[in-house]
């Protein structure tokens, strides 16, 4: 038997809106530590070298500017 539509609206509510909701959202988003933390971090261990490289290349290739079709 399908729930009601208010139900499926309360349930939805509890899920999101409520104080239950917001601290259920902030203990996932903050379980693993500070999120702008955990990202600087990434980005200074992560190896640049094969990203700038890439950009070299990309910026050493031939300008399509006067390029005759």
């Amino acid at each position: 038997m399908p729930r009601p539509r208010s139900g499926c609206r309360k349930l939805a509510w509890d899920a999101t809106g409520t104080q239950f909701g917001q601290r259920q959202l902030q203990y996932e988003r903050y379980y693993a530590g500070d999120p702008v933390q955990m990202g600087a971090s990434i980005y200074k261990t992560w190896d640049h070298a094969a990203l700038l490289a890439m950009v070299e290349r990309a910026l050493s290739l031939p300008s399509e500017r006067g390029a005759k079709p």
